[in-house]
């Protein structure tokens, strides 16, 4: 069976694409990529540079792409840690995916904002609006926190983040929201050098929730013709 890796957005808590899992599995075995792993007994261990995460998550997709036949599909930061995962398999020579997915992200190269350069005030209000923070967690401070707490720490590793090209062999989808700042389609296909599948959907940056049913259909439709 086709496997998906997914790869989550910032501060998540490895809790993104939960309702995604259980549709996904009619066509897919599924795996969700955690950005922290169990360290010397500490289950909240988290990465401190963009450079360990990236070794931290080779090492976990390394075991699961051996036998190829799988595909990426990343939102937001998990767009770029697909990339660099997709680099990091092409420079190991290892299996590429069948296909990438590349959603709620502007081009590869526009740098990611220092949450340092930002008040707290001003750091929350910016991810606020982008609507990926609920109202129940917004509403308690215990639990606005910690979201906030948590992204600020995958922000962290994400400024780091430098687009370095190589060549990319499998389709690529590019989806973004129209109410999003986002990058245009020959913006992507001059940087990744090759054409893209591109679409806009009507909302914000987690447009991925509010077209989730469509957005599963189209990935379980690919795995039906792949398999």
């Amino acid at each position: 069976m086709t496997k998906i890796i997914l790869f989550p957005y910032a501060g998540s808590l490895g809790l993104a694409y939960n309702q995604w899992v259980k549709p996904l599995k009619r066509g897919f075995e599924v795996h969700r990529i955690c950005y922290t792993e169990l360290k010397e007994g500490c289950r909240n261990y988290q990465c401190s540079t963009w450079d360990e995460l990236t070794d931290l998550m080779f090492r976990k997709v390394s075991r699961l792409v051996k036998d190829g036949d799988y595909i990426f599909f990343g939102h937001s930061m998990g767009s770029r840690a697909a990339y660099e995962m997709y680099k990091k398999l092409y420079e190991y020579n290892m299996p590429l995916p069948e296909k990438m997915i590349l959603s709620g992200c502007q081009a590869l190269n526009h740098p990611v904002k220092n949450p340092e350069d930002s008040t707290e005030e001003q750091f929350r209000n910016e991810y606020i609006s982008l609507g990926g923070i609920s109202e129940e967690v917004l509403a308690c401070d215990e639990l606005a926190e910690l979201a906030f707490t948590e992204l600020r720490k995958d922000v962290m590793l994400l400024k780091d983040f430098s687009f370095e090209y190589v060549p990319v062999q499998c389709p690529v989808v590019v989806l973004n929201g129209s109410k999003d700042t986002i990058s245009s389609k020959e913006e992507w296909e001059n940087l990744l050098q090759r054409e893209v599948e591109w679409k806009l959907y009507s909302g914000k940056h987690f447009f991925i929730y509010d077209y989730q049913d469509e957005i599963i259909e189209n990935l379980l439709a690919y795995a039906e013709w792949e398999n």
